[in-house]
Parts: structure tokens; C-alpha cells; sequence
């Protein structure tokens, strides 16, 4: 029997669309988070770009906290909604390297080509960025060039999976995602196909100010949820309160999951699932397809998602 993968506008698709991607090393350069520390190190008279909106540069997003990640020490920001009308205040870098960063480098390919249009001739685009940041291991040296005035710590899934995997750790995991989806009734069937951390404790957010009693002072607390941002809305009411050593998992579970099993090697002793299929990543799917034949990949989003002509442009990544 044939296996059958389901494939979501969730996944990450290994195989890179024209549409997002075409101009990558093209009109401008591309760095992978990794290198980025070396690349910056081995540049001089650069310019660090971050194409957020203020609020997610100053970590004061409201709209959707989980945005307020923090950025790299010395970046100017500039909207890339409103860069075409600001050239001018960069126009001293317009033959020296740019490097450009958003949250995770849709915005800064945009920028990028407005840049390279504009007659910039040094562009660099920070693939992943800063959430392709925050996934990294923790002495990669681009974490000196972080910061961030949230007052808690967003660690990834590979370090929840370490902190997990040490005896020695004597931490809170705090899973405060809604009633609806912890109990798996709610009607987005997505919601409730994902599982939780064993010993983790529920609260939903709506009940943290209420429930402060139930959550030590005393311990390292993680906060977890579905996508980040309840999770984020949480610790900045635990820091309010005086809490200490708060760590958000990054995006949540859903970025969990989407991450390279051999990272987080953690799930299959330390994560309990609510449903009898498999949840895999877009790195473990390429694996599997690489070395098997015998299955059959449907995609199930809508025609214009999957042939690159949605008006959402962001929607456009390709297909297998």
C-alpha cells in the first residue's frame, strides 16, 4: 500500500517557486542565518536593514505579540511600506553592503528588489530572518548582535528539546493556548490535531492574570502554544508580575513541528499526540521523498495557491 502525504499551505516547500523566489542572487545576494555572523564579520561600512514595521522593531507590537522578536544591534528601520520614499536617508550605502531582514524574508525580498531597482549594488538578503535567526543554536555568534526590550527569552524547539533531554533542568512548561483547542473541540480541525508536552500544565490565556497562584515564581517557565502568540502575550503579563526566567517557544507548536525532526529528537518521548497519522516537516518530507518512491503527495490548497496566482502574494511559494 501506497503512503499518502497530505501537503497544507502550512508546509515549507523544499522546492523554491519563481514567483517568491526568482530574484534571489539575481538581482541581490541571499544569506542563510547561519552565515550570517561570519558574513557581517568579513564586511565593512554596512548597512543593516530591518524592514518591520516600527512596532515589531521596538518590540511593541500589539496587533499580534509574537512578532516582537527582538533585532540586530545597530539596524536602521525603515517600513518597507514606505522605503520607495525614504532611499534618500540610505543613499551614503548605495555601493556598500545592505543587509536586508524582516521577520522571515518575504518583506526584505521585497525590499530587496526595490533596492537593486533603485541602483543598489551591493544587496543582501537575510533568508529566514529574524525567526531563521532565533532558530539557531545558541553559540552561533549572531546572538551577540541580538536584542530585544520583551524581557523574556524565545527559545526554539531544538532548545526546548535540549533542556528536555537534560535531568538536571527544573523548569514550568505552561501550555496556554484556548480551552477549545486544548480539549480538541475546537472547529478549526488543525487546532485540534496537535498534541502537547508531557507535564506541561494548561492555563489559557484568558485565565493568567487570574490564575498567578498556580504558576511558581521559583522555577524556569516555558510558555507554549499553537503559533507564538498567545504564548508571547502571556510572558509579557508574567513579566508585569514580577516573573522571572520566562522563555517563549518560538512560533509554538506549529514551528515545532515544522522543524527538522533530527533537531528536535525530543517528540517521540516527550510529546503526546492527539491524532494517529504523523505530523512531518518540509526538511523530513524532502528526506523521505529523496529516498522513496511508493507514495502519493496531494495538495490540497486551492488552484491559484498552487499554480503561484493567489492575490496574496505571500501564499505564492510553489509546489512539489
Amino acid at each position: 500500500m501506497k503512503k499518502i502525504i497530505f501537503l497544507g499551505a502550512c508546509v515549507i516547500f523544499f522546492v523554491p517557486s519563481n514567483a517568491q523566489y526568482k530574484n534571489d542572487n539575481v538581482l541581490y545576494k541571499t544569506v542563510f542565518p547561519q552565515y550570517l555572523c561570519k558574513t557581517l564579520q568579513s564586511s565593512s561600512e554596512y548597512l543593516l536593514l530591518d524592514v518591520r514595521s516600527n512596532p515589531e522593531f521596538e518590540d511593541s507590537s500589539s496587533s499580534s505579540a509574537k512578532y516582537n522578536l527582538g533585532r540586530l544591534k545597530n539596524a536602521q528601520n525603515i517600513n518597507v511600506q514606505e522605503l520607495g520614499s525614504r532611499l534618500k536617508e540610505i543613499e551614503a550605502y548605495k555601493n556598500k553592503p545592505v543587509f536586508v531582514y524582516c521577520s522571515h524574508s518575504q518583506r526584505s525580498r521585497r525590499a530587496s528588489k526595490m533596492l537593486a531597482d533603485s541602483g543598489f549594488t551591493n544587496v543582501v538578503n537575510v533568508n529566514g530572518g529574524i525567526t531563521g535567526i532565533r532558530q539557531l543554536p545558541a553559540d552561533n555568534c549572531i546572538y551577540d548582535s541580538l536584542t530585544t526590550n520583551v524581557g523574556y527569552q524565545i527559545i526554539s524547539g531544538a532548545s526546548l528539546c535540549k533542556k528536555i533531554s537534560n535531568a538536571g533542568n527544573d523548569f514550568f512548561i505552561l501550555d496556554v493556548r484556548s480551552d477549545s483547542a486544548w480539549k480538541k473541540i475546537s472547529t478549526d480541525a488543525k487546532l485540534n490535531a496537535y498534541g502537547y508536552f508531557k507535564n506541561s500544565i494548561h492555563i489559557p490565556l484568558a485565565l493568567i492574570k487570574s490564575s498567578l497562584s498556580q504558576i511558581p515564581k521559583n522555577r524556569d517557565i516555558i510558555l507554549v502554544d499553537i503559533s507564538g502568540d498567545e504564548a508571547s502575550q502571556a510572558a509579557g503579563i508574567l513579566v508585569k508580575n514580577n516573573y522571572k526566567n520566562i522563555a517563549v517557544l518560538l512560533e509554538g507548536i506549529d514551528r515545532y513541528f515544522s522543524t527538522d525532526s533530527k533537531l528536535v529528537n525530543c517528540s517521540e518521548r516527550s510529546f503526546v499526540s492527539a491524532v494517529k497519522y504523523r505530523i512531518i516537516s518540509s526538511t523530513d518530507f524532502k528526506r523521505f521523498a529523496e529516498n522513496n518512491t511508493g507514495y502519493v503527495a496531494i495538495d490540497l490548497r486551492p488552484a491559484d495557491e498552487f499554480i503561484n496566482k493567489s492575490k496574496d502574494s505571500w501564499k505564492n511559494i510553489g509546489h512539489i
